[in-house]
């Protein structure tokens, strides 16, 4: 229990410009006595005298075992592990007499109190450290009773079992780097104890660095003047920190904050009103985002002077949403009723998802540019005015068909990327969606940035940067004109291990300023600059290509609808070249919209004379744009009046770009305007039987899902040997979503035929979710293959469930700690045999829980490349001490329930009076779900375990460790 105790005696620092400590000084540990004894108490007092214009007050301070820090009375700081200090970071702090009291008590065994204490004067930082000239009493004794205490030693040498929690972190060496030739890595600042793990930074005109915590103050760091020297870190700013977007518009500093929007989130601006380089005037100018890493992201100042923004799919928009948003008419689009992630991510997460919005600089309205993003991180424009970003789906989802990998983005004007929640994301080639520049491999989007910004040589400076976080590394993208749009090639620019990338940008001097850290883990502060030889002062070319010029002419009818003819758009709609015609199309809506309602635009003809017009074109020079338009914003009759016209451009192009555009033509006569009368759902199931299957694959995946929505018993015969004789399971899977709702058409046979590919589908292997999304297909099948259905398949899940093997049980070693690793850490990296490695990771059930390649189920973070962004300590202390360092991606929760058995896992939904959790996967259960009146109380803890290694011996853990820790195919 903490105890409160009153201050009786003190010792007085007077700090004075005259006045300075050794800087060779290190803190001693101290306590009251030689034997400590349970429950005994130590206060330590201490006086300070601030001078005026002092920056900064920092303490950092760790007891054996726990302490309260006051100031002058109010309790400013507590702590609990000897091996962490806690921080008190103080900026401006009043001048004159301070009265600082640690209020310390040991629970059991050795106690120790250790501290530093740092006060940054006008004429430098004066330090004190805890030691033999301090003075302690106990409880009940008065101020002359004060004595001097037990000394147990420097921290770096300590007569006791502690480890020196001063010891300077160092991230990163620039030796476990790997950098192209003509380049060179230099670390400027490896984050100490306080200053948090790293999540976002930009620099300002004069090269210092300006960057954020995850969940920390924003900080400035001014790099050394000579290389060896030490950085300068100054809290930059005591209230407004948690920001994944950092930019700076003149002296202006703009902040992406990550919160609830009731409290800071949303977008901040800092002003220097008096030039004193202190940023005294803070506003917020938007309340958005939701306090998760899924809310309001990277910013940057556009070609037009505009703020550019991403948000992820959690987060709530900014106000006011300005009606001339180029991206508009969203919808799901979804033919199929969806099946909602098993685990409960983004469950009722709906379209328009992530968003890429632009502002004014004052922030008095917002435009929606594009959407159908899930969660981009950073974004920027090239040199000639093109934007990109980098998203990534759930990993959670690998190994199911809608699972999409990494995708590095051209961001269009009214642009749609088809991000949608659960099972039903679109098709990556939509033909009413935008393509990836490149679809890339595994990988955690972190900083975006173009090398034009660079003093780097071609090909560099024409190169967008791009940071993976998972795979600790840095990626140059090649940009390849391909039209109105691009596409791209990734090559390695900067790889390490841990190299946990988060974001960088380029100074005022053209190199790159890089910070890692992210959940936790140890930051670092990165310089990377052109040493080679060749010219690097070049400047980026900014002449813009003919087609992108077009394509933006076409783009200035998305806001307004009379800033082009009909004729233009006509025009646009049959170009050869997609993105002008995608341009086109979202032009042709805005316009159809205006003229419904009354507004002056591009068409002044009847509403059903232009639609006529429009399906009137050739089918493969506009017809199908202009029938994916007449489908998004026609009202009923125009788009079941243009069914028959559909028939006839099925007829007149039938090649695979057709098929395409045919599927999602009838898809979205289904999402928008069904359900059909009976004859028209006759014609479309005629237009379709004769070349269901086709062979393409994107095409079928949705006449499929026509076809069972129309209930066509055909579609069972044409499907199941597509799933029986798939090479992919995602392919098995695809056709079995579909065939779930399938209800009519059913026999014998068939049942059979399909049980036997769900048996299948329980073997297969992926992200978290899969199993779950497997259960929930076979669940849909239960209720419409007949009457006798479910027990046919529980029947044969408790056949397979006899027949499994279970784990063996291993003997118990010891209790470990992170502590007992201290010395041992190199054997994670080095003398590793991955054989045993990769047999320890599943022996000890790792892999019931975690997924490194291609083993395992990731139910917890996905392990793939974990070397790339955690040190060997690190990794350890997520294996040893779980509690540390959560993402909220996985924060779970035990739940108790009066006298039944309580259960933990992680939360997936709370809704009609039940939580729903996942529990541990190794009991079988997928979902468990508890009546909120049973429920006695609720604990956040983490679902996995304490203790789960402690059969293992140490080489074993650091064999699995390792194994893990090996990169992959990247």
């Amino acid at each position: 229990m903490k105890t409160t105790h009153r201050i009786l005696t003190a010792l007085t620092i007077f700090v004075s410009t005259s006045m300075c400590f050794a800087a060779e000084d290190s803190p001693r540990w101290i306590w009251i006595s030689d034997a400590p004894e349970a429950g005994e108490q130590a206060i330590f007092d201490v006086d300070l005298e601030i001078p005026p214009g002092s920056k900064s007050l920092v303490i950092r301070a760790v007891v054996d075992n726990e302490f309260v820090l006051r100031l002058d009375g109010e309790e400013v700081l507590r702590g609990n592990d000897w091996s962490s200090p806690s921080v008190l970071d103080l900026s401006d702090p009043d001048p004159g007499r301070r009265r600082l009291s640690f209020e310390c008590r040991n629970e059991s065994g050795p106690a120790g109190l250790a501290a530093i204490i740092e006060v940054e004067t006008p004429a430098g930082v004066v330090r004190k450290v805890s030691g033999s000239d301090w003075l302690v009493r106990s409880d009940g004794e008065v101020t002359a009773d004060a004595r001097a205490p037990i000394d147990f030693g420097s921290t770096e040498a300590p007569d006791g079992p502690w480890n020196d929690p001063f010891e300077e972190k160092i991230a990163t060496p620039v030796e476990a780097i790997i950098v192209p030739e003509g380049f060179e890595v230099e670390l400027l600042h490896s984050a100490q104890p306080g200053e948090g793990s790293w999540s976002s930074m930009t620099v300002d005109d004069e090269g210092r660095v300006i960057l954020s915590a995850q969940y920390g103050p924003l900080r400035r760091i001014t790099p050394a003047d000579s290389p060896g020297g030490r950085a300068r870190v100054e809290r930059l700013h005591d209230t407004v920190g948690r920001a994944q977007g950092l930019l700076l518009v003149g002296d202006d500093l703009y902040a992406s904050v990550v919160d609830d929007p009731e409290r800071s989130g949303g977008l901040w601006r800092l002003r220097d009103a008096d030039g004193d380089d202190v940023f005294e005037v803070t506003e917020r100018l938007a309340a958005y985002g939701n306090g998760s890493e899924h809310g309001p992201h990277g910013l940057v100042l556009g070609p037009d002077g505009m703020i550019w923004t991403v948000i992820g799919n959690y987060s709530r928009h900014p106000q006011p949403i300005l009606a001339s948003s180029a991206h508009a008419n969203w919808a799901e689009d979804t033919v199929l009723e969806r099946i909602w992630d098993p685990r409960g991510h983004a469950v009722g997460k709906r379209s328009p998802g992530g968003l890429v919005l632009r502002t004014d600089l004052d922030a008095t309205g917002w435009e929606i540019v594009a959407g159908g993003f899930r969660n981009p991180y950073d974004l920027d424009f090239t040199a000639d005015g093109e934007l990109f970003t980098y998203d990534a789906d759930m990993e959670w989802d690998i190994g199911a068909p809608w699972y999409r990998s990494p995708r590095f983005i051209h961001v269009v004007s009214g642009g749609e990327y088809g991000w949608r929640g659960g099972s039903v994301k679109w098709p990556v080639d939509s033909p009413d969606a935008r393509p990836a520049a490149l679809e890339m491999d595994a990988g955690s989007p972190t900083g975006v940035a173009s090398g034009h910004r660079s003093n780097f040589p071609e090909p560099w400076k024409s190169r967008m940067f791009l940071g993976d976080w998972a795979y600790g590394r840095v990626l140059a993208v090649d940009l390849e004109a391909d039209g109105a749009s691009h596409v791209a090639t990734a090559h390695p620019f900067l790889q390490g291990r841990p190299f946990n990338v988060t974001d960088f940008a380029f100074g005022p001097d053209g190199e790159m300023y890089l910070t890692t850290g992210g959940r936790g883990s140890q930051s670092g502060l990165y310089r990377v600059r052109w040493v080679g030889s060749g010219s690097s002062d070049v400047e980026a070319s900014k002449e813009v290509a003919p087609a992108i010029l077009r394509r933006r002419a076409m783009e200035e009818s998305h806001r307004d609808a009379s800033a082009l003819d009909q004729e233009e758009l006509f025009d646009g709609l049959g170009d050869a070249d997609p993105a002008i015609r995608y341009a086109a199309r979202v032009g042709v809506e805005r316009a159809l919209l205006a003229a419904r309602d009354g507004e002056t635009g591009a068409f002044t003809e009847s509403d059903d004379d232009v639609v006529e017009a429009l399906l009137d074109l050739p089918a493969d020079a506009g017809g199908w744009e202009s029938a994916i338009a007449v489908m998004r914003v026609g009202d009923r009759a125009e788009a079941i009046g243009g069914v028959t016209r559909i028939q006839e451009m099925a007829d007149e192009d039938d090649s695979e770009t057709g098929r395409r555009h045919l599927a999602r033509v009838l898809g979205l006569l289904l999402t928008r305007h069904g359900p059909l009368e009976p004859d028209v759902r006759t014609q479309v199931i005629e237009l379709i039987e004769p070349i269901y299957p086709t062979g393409i694959y994107d095409t079928d995946r949705v006449l499929v899902e026509v076809l069972v929505a129309l209930d066509d018993p055909s579609v069972i015969e044409s499907t199941l040997p597509l799933i029986e004789g798939a090479d992919r399971q995602e392919t098995a899977i695809l056709f079995l979503h579909a065939l779930r709702l399938q209800r009519s058409g059913w026999d014998d046979e068939s049942r059979s035929r399909v049980m036997s590919a769900l048996d299948r589908a329980k073997s297969y292997s992926g992200g978290a979710s899969l199993p779950g999304f497997v259960a929930a297909i076979r669940s849909d099948f239960a209720k419409n293959l007949g009457p006798t259905a479910a027990d046919d398949l529980a029947a044969r899940e408790a056949a397979m469930k006899e027949a499994a093997v279970e784990a063996d049980v291993r003997a118990f070693v010891r209790a470990w700690s992170v502590d007992d690793f201290s010395t041992h850490l190199a054997r994670v990296h080095a003398g590793r045999d991955h054989a045993r490695g990769a047999r320890m990771f599943e022996e000890l059930q790792c892999a019931a829980c975690h997924k490194v390649g291609d083993v395992g189920i990731a139910y917890g973070p996905d392990l793939t490349g974990v070397g790339g962004r955690f040190s060997a300590h690190d990794l350890l202390v997520a294996i040893i001490d779980p509690e540390r360092d959560l993402s909220d991606q996985y924060a779970g929760v035990l739940v108790e329930r009066g006298d039944a058995d309580p259960v933990i896992g992680l939360p997936i939904s709370e809704e009609g009076g039940v939580l729903a959790v996942a529990p541990d996967p190794r009991t079988g259960a997928l979902r468990v779900e508890i009546p909120l009146g049973e429920i006695t109380s609720r604990t956040p803890v983490t679902p996995m375990a304490a203790g789960l290694v402690d059969t293992a011996s140490m080489d074993e853990i650091s064999w699995a460790a390792g194994w893990a820790a090996v990169p992959r195919g990247v």
